[in-house]
């Protein structure tokens, strides 16, 4: 084997693994860009549950010792 069928070889293989380095690239970027779409839909759904749990009454400390339960349990005119 002389020089040139050396270098014609090497050449082969160091396109070949630029070939799959650019394959492997490709699809850690599709990966991740799936993962970030995941990701962002995960926190599209949370801020979308806390918004909807904003009209929903809470009941705190503050209602159950002033009312002694939720405030819609009782009527605003206590009993005399």
């Amino acid at each position: 084997m002389n020089l040139e069928q050396a270098a014609f070889i090497a050449e082969l293989i160091g396109g070949l693994g630029v070939i799959f380095s650019l394959v492997y690239l490709a699809s850690e970027v599709r990966r991740s860009t799936k993962q970030s779409q995941r990701d962002s839909m995960a926190l599209l759904t949370a801020k979308r549950n806390n918004v909807s749990r904003i009209g929903q009454p809470r009941i705190g400390i503050h209602c159950l010792a002033l009312f002694g339960g939720s405030p819609s349990s009782r009527s605003p005119v206590g009993s005399v």
